[in-house]
Parts: structure tokens; sequence; C-alpha cells
């Protein structure tokens, strides 16, 4: 996470050479993106480290009875989610801003595949928001549907997750290649 957050910051220096007055707002936006982008992985390290002591194999294990506990715990974190996810599409959409105002189609792209990046963290954040409550999900009866829903729905984070980080690796190849 730090590593991608150097990388954007370097990116920001890179594009120091743009001389259109749209291309220093375009500049602008890049930077104001990559400070939300930092206060975002923040949030999301707060929730992550835990939504991680919560989802244990031991937690998983005393389900259905420790439900309650499980809905009391994920009701603090659930809003943590959700600030990570706003701060997240704040950023996408500087990060199109600045797409529209970039000079070559290279670099219009590579901001465009942040924004787009930012749009997938949003998603993955929904889905570990919609997992962080089946526990709450009072159709849920037993550990082994628990653990079933589980996995589907760690399946389909993994999937998201790798086509965001794709598009965020893309993306800084594109401004990165000159």
């Amino acid at each position: 996470v730090f590593m991608k957050i150097f990388v954007l910051f370097f990116l920001l220096f890179s594009l120091a050479g743009c001389r259109s007055n749209s291309e220093e707002r375009g500049k602008a936006l890049f930077s104001d993106a990559a400070i939300l982008m930092r206060q975002q992985t923040k949030i999301t390290e707060r929730w992550a480290l835990e939504f991680a002591q919560i989802f244990t194999d031991q937690n998983g294990e005393k389900f259905p009875s420790n439900r309650d506990w499980f809905t009391s715990r994920v009701e603090k974190i659930i809003p943590l989610i959700d600030e990570s996810s706003r701060i997240a599409t704040e950023a996408a959409d500087k990060y199109e801003g600045a797409s529209r105002l970039m000079s070559t189609d290279r670099d219009k792209r590579g901001m465009a595949l942040l924004g787009a990046s930012c749009r997938k963290d949003v998603e993955v954040n929904q889905l570990y928001k919609a997992l962080a409550q089946l526990p709450s999900d009072r159709t849920i009866n037993d550990k082994e549907t628990l653990i079933e829903k589980t996995g589907s729905l760690m399946r389909v984070i993994q999937q998201t997750q790798k086509q965001k980080d794709e598009q965020f690796e893309e993306g800084i190849r594109l401004l990165r290649t000159k």
C-alpha cells in the first residue's frame, strides 16, 4: 500500500512538466486524488484490522451462538467501510477529472484507469460490507452455511480486487511511460 502511494507521488512530480493551464489543473486534481487515497488507505487499514480480528476461524466455529457478538462488532466497522468508500469515490472523481484535462491519450488513459481502480475499490468495500453483515442474516442458522456464503463472497472479492490491482498497475505503467 505504501509503495502505491509512493508511486502516485512520484508520478505527480513527473507530471510537473505539463505546460498548459488545463494540464496544470489536471495535475492539481491528481495531487488531490493521491492525498485522498492516502486518507482512504489509513481508514481501510483500521477497518481491515478489526475485520480480521472478528472473522477468525475460532469465532466462526462458535456461530450461531455468538451472532449478537458478531453483530455488535460489525456495527463498529461499517461506518469505516462507508467512509473508505466515500473517499475512494471522491478520489475516482478527481482522477477522472484529471483524465479529461491531460493532453496525451496515454496520460488520459492512465488517469482514467486510476479512477476506475478507485471505483473497483468501492466495489470491494461493498463486498466486504456484505460479508461483514452475513452473521446478522437470520436466514443463516449454522456455521456450515456461514462458511459457504463467506467463501462464495471471498471468491468474488478476490476477483474484484485482482481487477482493481490490474487497473491500478496499468494506469501507473501508462503514466510512467514517456
